[in-house]
């Protein structure tokens, strides 16, 4: 979330005026200009609407949603694409698994799963106040790796409250503790996001895009080889640094004598709603493997199917009512404007032109040359565009054909962008920090201070075990 002063200056109509002008000259500019060499009427149009869409997005000028749909009606007028091609690329696998995915999230809150979790992680701890903090990263991100971030912190923030009340409701601000608790639910549903293509919709936004800018396929077993090991060492990572930035107060018996209570009226045995969702979540996770030989059970089918068992008499973990108050129509309609996008920078041959100017010379780079500056311009795009799924989909259209012209797998430049993506730490201005942000337990600055060292080891993370792995299964067939 923006700074006051920031936000301020963003929400002045006259700023929002400029920018919006701005971005509209930007578009008449390229419909009234001849194309450069090698490139296509409509590519050299396309170009010039992403360069309006990257102002709109940083200025906040509209709204997300309107940005998106500005930028439709561009690619429909200016001719850079037909509506048929729009509609085609707007129907992605992502926009389903979205959809499924806030019915996984709401029936797991029907569950008492969370709060089984962290009663585990907490008993390791012993009462301690950082161990507290690392036991609230690591539920977050355990719960994040079978479910999408956004719903696993609206199930581990229901848990969090809970203990803030426990140990005395602070007011907001006045709680270190309570400040990395909060901060630790976003941060550990980032991290545990990068696990698996299931854990996160950027995830799946970024596998949808591997067969339009490679023709090659990513599938769930290769995503896997790259985000286990490194959604594990960044979660680990997070847990360590979070409460040594924040140094919580300790606990007195008191209070921990009032957490103790809570989890002790937590069953003590799963009930049949927790083996349900435990039973169905594991089929779901057969059904996401075997999609590596069966090409039917992709991502968003399995999911979807999933979401109808729950919500079949006899399991009920979810109802129609559940779904509908979880479910955010924002998102979906900004998935289905940006996939377009990408589609038709690929289509018309604009960011393939894009990457033969800017990295020329991208063939005679080595594979640890091609993963460095990949990792450093998806960091880049990031910070230009904080919204995930947009800047994820943009840098797997612009970065992708460089590691694949360099030689490199479409599923190793394609994890480096999923990584980097997903990996929102500095700045509390992605969707996802709006979840915990608002409780006002911890501050703008507190991100920047606190986890610059976590995104700069999910930059290492990326050049090493990228390139590891690369050297090791790239030869095996593997990816």
């Amino acid at each position: 979330m923006p700074t006051l002063e920031k936000k301020s200056i963003k929400q002045n109509p006259v700023f929002k005026i400029v920018f919006i002008l701005i971005a509209i000259c930007i578009v008449l500019f390229g419909c009234a200009t001849t194309p450069l060499e090698g490139l296509t009427v409509e590519g050299w149009r396309m170009i010039w609407i992403v360069v309006a869409a990257i102002v709109l997005f940083i200025s906040e000028s509209l709204p997300l949603v309107c940005t998106c749909m500005m930028i439709i009606f561009a690619m429909k007028y200016t001719g850079a694409a037909t509506m048929s091609d729009i509609t085609k690329s707007a129907a992605s696998t992502t926009t389903f698994f979205i959809m499924a995915g806030f019915g996984l999230g709401a029936a797991l809150e029907n569950t008492n799963l969370a709060a089984i979790l962290l009663r585990g992680l907490y008993k390791l701890g012993k009462g301690d106040s950082r161990k507290m903090i690392s036991a609230v990263c690591w539920m977050s991100a355990i719960i994040s790796i079978f479910v999408s971030d956004a719903a696993a912190q609206i199930v581990c923030i229901t848990v969090v409250m809970s203990i803030i009340k426990a140990i005395g409701n602070p007011t907001p601000g006045s709680s270190r503790l309570c400040g990395g608790m909060m901060m630790a639910v976003t941060v550990g549903a980032f991290t545990g996001g990068l696990f698996l293509p299931c854990s996160n919709s950027v995830n799946v936004a970024v596998m949808d895009l591997a067969e339009v800018v490679s023709g090659q396929p990513m599938t769930f077993f290769q995503w896997a080889i790259f985000g286990i090991p490194i959604g594990f060492l960044l979660t680990l990572f997070a847990a360590w640094r979070i409460p040594r930035y924040f140094k919580p107060e300790n606990l007195d018996p008191n209070q921990i004598g009032n957490i103790e209570k809570i989890f002790d009226g937590i069953p003590q045995k799963l009930e049949r709603k927790d083996w349900s969702y435990l039973t169905i979540t594991v089929v779901m996770m057969f059904f996401w493997i075997a999609s590596n030989w069966i090409k039917t059970f992709d991502v968003a089918t399995v999911a979807i199917g999933g979401m109808f068992l729950m919500m079949c008499p006899g399991i009920n973990l979810l109802s129609a009512k559940d779904y509908a108050k979880n479910f955010k129509g924002t998102l979906i309609l900004v998935m289905t404007c940006i996939f377009p996008m990408a589609s038709a920078m690929a289509k018309t041959g604009a960011g393939e032109w894009v990457i033969g100017k800017i990295f020329a010379n991208s063939t005679g780079w080595s594979l640890f040359t091609v993963v460095i500056v990949a990792t450093i311009a998806a960091f880049l795009v990031h910070l230009l565009i904080p919204a995930g799924s947009a800047n994820g989909v943009l840098s797997a259209s612009i970065i992708g054909p460089v590691g694949v012209a360099a030689g490199l797998p479409v599923a190793s430049i394609l994890m480096i962008v999923g990584v980097q993506a997903g990996a929102a730490f500095l700045f509390p201005i992605e969707g996802g920090w709006a979840q915990t942000f608002g409780y006002g337990y911890y501050k703008f600055d507190d991100c920047f201070k606190g986890l610059w060292p976590v995104t700069v080891c999910s930059l290492l993370l990326c050049i090493v075990v990228v390139s590891l792995l690369t050297l090791i299964y790239a030869p095996l067939g593997l990816i």
